[in-house]
């Protein structure tokens, strides 16, 4: 199948929900080590018949993983379009898992006080600084106490460096969509004033690809523990 084209009659999050299920080169799932990861990081605080939602779909791969464990899954996404299809698929696949289109920043689309875990991998630098504090408060009033929140962001990402510029109307934006960088104290800072952290780290699933990208690091960052290019894991418990 050929790869979606950019076509301004869609909204950006349909056209990377196309790219996620229909783009056919494999990008998205080369993210399926890093989610075996985290995963296995949050798997000591998950259990069977546990509700738990995820938070930006991707390629469905991680409700599926859930579903698999034993656990009532809601997926959301904010691409009707993403929701639509892994609905059909994951149906057709004997899975019951229920999906929702709702907005990270909108408090209206969360199931309030019923959760046990709310994953967001790679999602959190996607909102810019007001949206992600109103998402930080929306996945709090979702899940109920000591539940957990699983998330991934990328650390001290030079934003400016992946701009650019369509070429139909001008219009200058973030290759992948990013609004906004982390490094370990923005992130703590941010979440220890609703939520304890009980882990925080890097994401290093050991794959050929993370390998050289160590050593890569390692070169150009000697001295450093977190370096930009990483990407942080956590697991943090409502307060």
């Amino acid at each position: 199948m050929d790869t979606p084209r950019s076509d301004h009659r869609i909204g950006s999050e349909d056209y990377i929900g196309r790219m996620n299920l229909e783009g056919g080169r494999g990008v998205f799932q080369g993210n399926r080590p890093k989610i075996d990861f985290v995963f296995g990081k949050a798997r000591p605080f998950l259990r069977p018949g546990m509700k738990v939602a995820e938070f930006g779909l991707g390629e469905g791969y991680l409700v599926r993983k859930l579903h698999d464990a034993g656990m009532s899954v809601t997926g959301l996404d904010l691409s009707g379009y993403l929701v639509e299809r892994l609905g059909e698929r994951t149906a057709a696949e004997g899975r019951t898992i229920r999906f929702i289109q709702a907005d990270i920043a909108d408090p209206g689309g969360y199931p309030l006080g019923e959760l046990d875990a709310v994953f967001c991998l790679d999602i959190l630098e996607h909102v810019d600084e007001e949206a992600y504090r109103q998402a930080l408060e929306n996945i709090h009033a979702a899940l109920r106490d000591g539940g957990i929140l699983v998330g991934t962001v990328p650390n001290q990402e030079n934003l400016v460096r992946s701009m650019v510029c369509c070429p139909s109307c001008g219009h200058e934006f973030h290759r992948i969509g990013h609004r906004q960088s982390f490094d370990r104290a923005k992130l703590l800072g941010t979440l220890e004033g609703k939520f304890t952290v009980r882990k925080l780290g890097l994401v290093q699933p050991w794959t050929p690809v993370d390998l050289a990208l160590r050593l890569k690091k390692a070169i150009l960052y000697p001295f450093r523990r977190y370096a930009p290019g990483d990407t942080f894991y956590f697991v943090a418990s409502r307060r």
